[in-house]
């Protein structure tokens, strides 16, 4: 009851195929999950974003689910961040020029699948039961090494415990920073050491979720809804995969000049006439409130 056996096959490949800008699969569930309203038919995409960027998107075949929208899907034509090598009509680049390696099953075995660099180092590697339901989605990966930076926001160390069971909620509130704490912040993105060099994996999705890392090592991602759509990066170094990330998602803006410096907190005025003088404080002296 409390763990998948090894032979638990939840979904079975009804279709494959691949082409040079990527591959898809057609997943028909054969065991249901013990949570309701269950998704039967998945589609899994995979598409070279460009030579170190690999979009892998897992959906609901027969219907539409939530998606928030990204900076880079959100830019004019011809305005595409860098990593993009080619036009929105256009975009991807083929087989041939990406730095990865996919490797799938054949028609009616078991959904997994396996992402490694071109020179055979593994990045991605699905175990465990795949779990795609209304309200509850799992999917677990083998993980290169013990190497495990991000998945934040929380206040802990910078590198992850892969060696022991370590879970991460995102669940962006607004509580004082405190010791492994889900804080104001949601980043569902790592960074790992693999035998090539160092590689991110960011899953895209702004629902509730818990994060898994156990010692095999392997990574749970454990939402509450929407869909799976994972971008995996390949960068020189670690700062080379957080720039990427960041063309995805945005930058932080540059602050205007006046809110440097110390702020006023919104709590502990303790009465409405404390708050009132605050504001005649801060109206006198000129200061933007």
């Amino acid at each position: 009851m409390c763990y998948f056996p090894t032979d638990y096959a939840s979904y079975t490949i009804r279709d494959v195929s691949k082409n040079q800008k990527g591959a898809q699969l057609i997943l028909t569930m054969q065991l249901p999950s013990p949570y309701p309203r269950n998704v039967h038919n998945v589609l899994v995409q995979f598409q070279y974003m460009s030579e170190s960027v690999l979009n892998i998107k897992i959906v609901d075949y027969d219907r539409p689910r939530w998606e928030p929208s990204l900076l880079s899907e959100a830019m004019p034509s011809g305005s595409e961040p860098p990593m993009w090598s080619t036009s929105r009509t256009s975009r991807g680049v083929s087989e041939n020029s990406a730095n990865f390696e996919i490797t799938l099953p054949s028609k009616g075995e078991p959904f997994n699948f396996k992402i490694s660099r071109k020179s055979g180092e593994l990045l991605m590697e699905t175990a465990g039961g795949f779990t795609f339901s209304d309200q509850f989605l799992q999917l677990s990966s083998l993980l290169p090494s013990h190497l495990l930076y991000g998945l934040g926001e929380h206040r802990q160390g910078l590198m992850i415990n892969a060696s022991s069971w370590t879970t991460r909620t995102m669940w962006n509130r607004d509580h004082p920073p405190k010791e492994k704490a889900n804080l104001y912040g949601s980043h569902p993105v790592y960074l790992s050491k693999d035998a090539g060099g160092w590689h991110g994996v960011f899953l895209h999705n702004s629902n509730a979720m818990d994060i898994v890392v156990q010692p095999a090592p392997a990574i749970t991602w454990r939402p509450i809804g929407g869909i799976f759509h994972f971008y995996v990066m390949l960068g020189h170094s670690p700062a080379g995969v957080m720039a990427q990330y960041a063309q995805l998602v945005g930058t932080t803006f540059l602050p205007p000049f006046w809110a440097l410096g110390f702020h006023l907190c919104w709590q502990n005025y303790g009465t409405a006439a404390n708050t009132l003088a605050t504001v005649e404080r801060m109206r006198k002296l000129g200061i933007p409130q």
